[in-house]
């Protein structure tokens, strides 16, 4: 059950719930139990109901490897040597009938939240790079060539190297008309391309991620220019915020992969943004907390810190900051020689 999802056992379902469970047990082995038998068991056993990562099966892990390993590296490498910048580019959509977050309420009571029934969206497209760098525009309607063009001569407008633009496949961002536009451009913007179906390798998703979830959604939808509203103002904090914490967020791609993902994509992730650091933070929580050892708030705050710029932690609460993966900690107390202190009388 750990090792194999239900579908590679050649069971009719994709995921392990308890009564699904329960009636693999009752069926091989004759047993009848309830679900919350079987929920009891597998907490004792050491597993927890979690929400799992979809993949689309159509993604080749090797060529994801080979992207991680080998590809981007040479890219970095190479706009580095040349004085070019690296942008992470993706659009996304924030829907108004798109609702996160959970509220206090009396226990036994569901709470409601008045909000529009009439469905729109608002359309995002930005670029992220790995100084603090944060370009968006916002339009209404699907993406296509002419927006794409448009938001390409705004983000070229003040920029004199070589922009290098990581994107996914989109047919747009593959069409005539923007090779054409590149060609007018004499190559300024270059595409690199993700492997395909592997959006968690951009880490522009995880700013839409934080803008929908954190910011949009949890606030009441009224119609579309108050959505417009939020959107930008969403995107503008993070976009204008001063140096605060000096760090670079420890933006992961896939936040919920493990702790080496948390510092691969370390010098990948945006630099000196308040907002982005939370975001950070949130990765590092939500790993701690699969694992079943979180820390607190403060102390998450230290750590993507330390991470981002590379430090060591100087704490006596060494077992709790070294739950975080990649993170230096030392205790000077323990390493600072005795000293005798003798008492004079005068």
């Amino acid at each position: 059950m750990t090792g194999k999802e239900p579908r590679q056992l050649q069971l009719p379902f994709a995921l392990w719930t308890a009564r699904e469970i329960a009636g693999v047990i009752k069926r091989e082995l004759g047993i009848t139990l309830s679900r919350w038998s079987v929920a009891r068991l597998l907490r004792q056993l050491g597993l927890s109901p979690q929400k799992p990562l979809f993949r689309a099966w159509q993604q080749d892990p090797e060529r994801v490897e080979r992207w991680k390993k080998e590809e981007f590296p040479a890219i970095r490498k190479k706009f580095e040597g040349q004085g070019g910048v690296v942008l992470f580019l993706g659009e996304s959509a924030v829907r108004s009938d798109h609702h996160a977050g959970t509220t206090w309420a009396p226990a036994g009571k569901t709470p409601r939240v008045k909000t529009t029934g009439a469905r729109f969206s608002r359309n995002v497209i930005g670029a992220i790079g790995p100084k603090g760098t944060f370009r968006f525009m916002t339009f209404q309607g699907g993406m296509n060539a002419a927006r794409f063009i448009a938001f390409l001569r705004r983000l070229l407008e003040d920029e004199t190297r070589t922009v290098h633009l990581v994107v996914d496949r989109h047919p747009v961002y593959r069409s005539r008309a923007v090779k054409k536009f590149v060609e007018e451009t004499h190559g300024k913007p270059k595409f690199h391309f993700l492997p395909p179906y592997s959006p968690e390798r951009n880490p522009v998703e995880q700013v839409w991620n934080h803008t929908k979830n954190h910011q949009v959604e949890k606030q009441p939808i009224t119609g579309p220019d108050q959505m417009k509203k939020l959107v930008l103002s969403a995107l503008q904090r993070i976009q204008k915020l001063p140096e605060s914490c000096g760090a670079s967020s420890a933006i992961p791609t896939a936040p919920k992969s493990g702790p080496h993902e948390v510092r691969t994509i370390m010098h990948l992730s945006v630099s000196g943004r308040r907002c982005l650091t939370y975001i950070g933070t949130e990765g590092i929580r939500h790993h701690l907390t699969r694992q079943g050892t979180p820390i607190g708030p403060n102390d998450l705050l230290i750590a993507a810190h330390a991470l981002s710029n590379d430090l060591a932690v100087v704490t006596t609460k060494v077992g709790k900051f070294s739950r975080v993966p990649g993170l230096k900690v030392e205790n000077w107390l323990r390493t600072w020689p005795k000293k005798e202190f003798v008492l004079t009388a005068k």
